[in-house]
């Protein structure tokens, strides 16, 4: 399969925000309260999951807590969202695009993978990472709070292979 695409935003018709938000078609920030259970989806083949968890310094160890129904999250938290896409297909995906957003409410701090996805300021127009501008007649790489969404293309997904990626948010 080539071409495939899968936008990960919430209610879009492959994938849905892990924390519930109200469904659009189209890539739009994630809310991160209240949070709810991890949303999966299927698309042609493709199976995925946006899983959300808050990043915590435990006695000198980092570790991920899955958010669910019952998870507080407060401003300061750091978030970790994660997109699995599955191919149950009975063929290779050789090419997909994959969109995660990011929340008003979530300041992008990196932790991206893949590294250097195409990123977007403005919703629209997706450009390879980092974005530079010219501000005051400099070249500039724009801070990592300014992008609303990632975008990745994953290649060579076998059948039954799974393809992961990721970013970490601060919450305002």
């Amino acid at each position: 399969m080539t071409g495939k695409m899968a936008a990960v935003a919430p209610q879009s018709i492959f994938i849905q925000n892990p924390l519930g938000q109200s469904p659009t078609p189209t890539v739009m920030p994630m809310t991160v309260s209240p949070p709810q259970t991890p949303q999966q989806g299927s698309s042609a083949g493709i199976w995925s999951v946006v899983n959300a968890f808050v990043v915590q310094n435990i006695n000198g160890q980092e570790t991920l807590t899955p958010i669910n129904a019952d998870t507080t999250v407060k401003s300061g938290d750091t978030l970790e969202y994660q997109g699995l896409f599955t191919n149950n297909s009975p063929e290779r995906v050789r090419s997909m695009e994959v969109t995660l957003s990011i929340a008003d409410g979530l300041v992008l701090v990196g932790g991206i993978h893949p590294k250097f996805p195409h990123a977007t300021i403005d919703g629209s127009r997706f450009i390879r990472s980092p974005i530079r501008a010219n501000i005051g007649g400099q070249v500039q790489e724009l801070p990592l709070s300014d992008y609303k969404a990632l975008r990745w293309t994953l290649e060579d997904i076998g059948i039954g292979g799974t393809s992961v990626v990721k970013y970490r948010a601060k919450l305002k």
